[in-house]
């Protein structure tokens, strides 16, 4: 003998009911895919924050920074064991790790005043190497939806490259 539940669901929940479960999958995956996504950069920052620890014995982690150019870098900033401020600048391959004292340079906040004006936005900026030089990229958006795009040299703060209303 067979036993019957009887519901008293409508056809109305059953519907919502679906819909929300299409709606929980749609979410989930979006949710994977991001992660997938990025992982390559989860593994990235982790990978240069290890090396910056073993190099120069980095403890406080302030930023990562992400440049690619002609070749890709992934840098720190944090202080080293004799608690200067450092920037650690890794290259993807690996070699030639690119140690830089923040003080022997123009700051982060400095090089985004000198290219930043009253009508245009920071996007983003990174600290990379660039012809074997270390540099700022900022990258700004003005008022007109234009893009601007700068390099300036770390240690002078002059124009390495620019591109203005991309």
């Amino acid at each position: 003998m067979l036993l019957k539940w009887k519901t008293n669901v409508t056809r109305f929940e059953k519907v919502m009911l679906i819909i929300l479960a299409m709606l929980l999958f749609l979410f989930v995956s979006f949710f994977l895919l991001f992660l997938r996504a990025h992982q390559p950069m989860f593994v990235a920052k982790k990978q240069t924050i290890a090396i910056a620890k073993s190099i120069v014995g980095m403890q406080k982690i302030k930023k990562f920074y992400h440049f690619t150019r002609k070749n890709t870098y992934y840098s720190v900033e944090g202080l080293d064991t004799k608690n200067r401020k450092v920037y650690v600048i890794v290259p993807k391959s690996g070699s030639k790790v690119t140690i830089i004292e923040k003080n022997q340079g123009i700051t982060e906040e400095k090089a985004i005043s000198l290219v930043k004006n009253s009508t245009s936005k920071v996007l983003f900026n990174n600290i990379g190497i660039y012809d074997n030089k270390p540099v700022w990229e900022i990258v700004t958006k003005s008022d007109l939806k234009n893009y601007n795009y700068y390099l300036l040299d770390f240690k002078t703060g002059e124009y390495v490259k620019e591109m203005k209303n991309i």
